[in-house]
């Protein structure tokens, strides 16, 4: 499918409805979810709302489920945490590379407590790179690596340090350098990105109301507040197209 592709690949694995053998599905430029009741299509909905939380706190999400414990397959985990892994494509100066994002994370005393948290290039890092991790922990100690040329002619070092973070924090949100840090802030700005619309389309929603002329007029917003100011930037032969597809359900 044409367009560009953000996600490659979600795999889930005893959260909620997805049990221990886990879950990987392949993801495009465009997602439809579709399937019978019970089948799973909220939950990896709720899946994706973590991802957000990254650069904040993953205390909000899992409090408005009820605490993190609702959001744990409740069957027999076979000793593996629960998890959420995401692949994301990155896009190099001159050529484009993955992300592999991973967190883990168990309910203490009714609070949400990220276990473990790993980002790496997938399958392998670039050859320029030579790091096995751009970043691991486990419990709230992690590992953080740099690549760091020393000067003109000499060779690249991987430099490692260590990092403590509160137990319901990414490293997402305690380390936002995008020069020496360029595979967190670019995790950082992606998953930041990820919004879920909720319109409003009845007679006082906003979607109805005049378009403020401030409003953004390249992403729309959550609300569709400025879904008006969007289509107006669209050329005329694909406005003709939204109004012909509109009078087939209207």
């Amino acid at each position: 499918m044409e367009g560009q592709k953000i996600f490659r690949s979600l795999k889930l694995r005893n959260f909620l409805s997805y049990g221990p053998d886990g879950v990987e599905i392949q993801l495009q430029p465009l997602n439809v979810i579709i399937g019978p009741n019970a089948s799973g299509k909220s939950n990896l909905i709720e899946a994706l709302r973590l991802l957000p939380a990254a650069p904040r706190s993953f205390s909000q999400p899992a409090f408005e489920q009820g605490g993190a414990g609702e959001l744990i397959w409740k069957g027999t985990t076979n000793g593996k945490p629960t998890s959420l892994e995401v692949l994301v494509e990155y896009p190099g100066s001159s050529e484009d590379f993955t992300l592999r994002y991973r967190m883990a994370f168990a309910q203490e005393a009714q609070r949400f407590r990220l276990t473990e948290e790993e980002i790496h290039y997938w399958p392998d890092s670039p050859v320029q790179d030579r790091r096995q991790f751009v970043y691991k922990a486990r419990n709230g100690k992690g590992k953080l690596t740099q690549v760091i040329s020393p000067g003109e002619g000499a060779a690249k070092q991987v430099v490692e340090r260590d990092v403590e973070v509160a137990d319901d924090l990414s490293i997402l949100n305690v380390v936002r350098d995008q020069v020496q840090q360029p595979e967190l802030w670019h995790l950082d700005q992606t998953f930041s990105g990820i919004q879920f619309p909720q319109w409003d389309f009845s007679r006082r929603g906003l979607v109805r109301n005049p378009q403020r002329v401030d409003m953004p007029t390249t992403t729309l917003m959550e609300n569709a507040g400025n879904v008006g100011l969007i289509l107006n930037n669209y050329p005329q032969r694909i406005k003709q197209s939204i109004v012909e597809q509109l009078r087939q359900v209207y």
